[in-house]
Parts: C-alpha cells; structure tokens; sequence
C-alpha cells in the first residue's frame, strides 16, 4: 500500500494432532489473530489486538495502545495474560465467573451495580480502568485472566 503499511497474512495447514504456538513480536499498528490449536503471544507491539485461540493461552503485551479502539482477547481453554501501558483508558467486559487479577484499579461502571445477562447463568461485568474507555473484551472458558500494567 502506498500508506506506508504493510500487511502480512500467513495461511497454514497441518495435522490436527499436532499443537503448536504462535508468537509475534513487533507489530504497529493492528494485529488480528485468529488461532485454533495453540497459544498465541503478541509482544512489544503498538496499536491494538483482537486474539482469539480455541485450544490454549493468550498473552499480550502492548507497548501503546492506539485510543479509542476496542479490542478483544479470547480463548476457549487457556490462561490470558495482556500487560498495557500504566495509562490505559480502557472498560473491561468480562463474564462475573472468570477469575481476573488486576494490577490495575478497576471500578465497577456498571449502573447501580446491576450486570447484564449472559447466557442465563453467568453475568457480564463492565470495569473502568483509569477512568474507563473502549471496550476490552476478554474470554475464557477455562482459565484466569491476568491484567498487568507495563
């Protein structure tokens, strides 16, 4: 592109069996990933993500992130672990029965302490970051979510 942005997509097939992880380091700007037998590290890397895996752990770490982007870390069985700059501006949504521990304070933006439904048994819960901001997104199925400050 003419922009000056590159773009790199990297289509693979392989065995099912086989279990393996996939770790980018560096991007500015975007990084989508989309995962489905194996972890996913993203580090040192500016702008924002949206990860997803379906068979192992998250890890993120932003240097920058660009303002007023949502962004979305998920997987169906694993740990995430996303480290941001200590000024992030950011509203976590996260399912009441996922356990989180934060290094950051976060407070409660839900109105009045009311939660919104999810799928009938479990509540999602909306939490400011340095005043809150875009949404974050985070997902897991089984496994803790860690969120730490650069």
């Amino acid at each position: 592109a003419g922009d000056g942005a590159e773009r790199l997509e990297v289509l693979a097939q392989r065995p099912a069996r086989v279990r393996q992880a996939l770790r980018v380091e560096g991007v500015r700007g975007s990084a989508e990933i989309t995962h489905s037998n194996g972890g996913v590290t993203v580090l040192d890397a500016s702008g924002y993500a949206i990860v997803a895996t379906s068979n192992g752990d998250v890890r993120v770490r932003l240097l920058a992130v660009e303002r007023g982007v949502p962004m979305s870390f998920i997987t169906s069985n694993g740990d995430i672990d996303l480290t941001m700059p200590a000024d992030v501006r950011a509203t976590l949504l996260i399912d009441d029965s996922i356990p989180l521990r934060s290094e950051f304070p976060l407070v409660s933006s839900d109105a009045n302490g009311a939660r919104e439904p999810d799928r009938g048994r479990s509540r999602l819960r909306r939490l400011a970051v340095n005043g809150g901001g875009p949404t974050i997104r985070l997902f897991t199925n089984n496994g803790v979510v860690r969120f730490h400050r650069l």
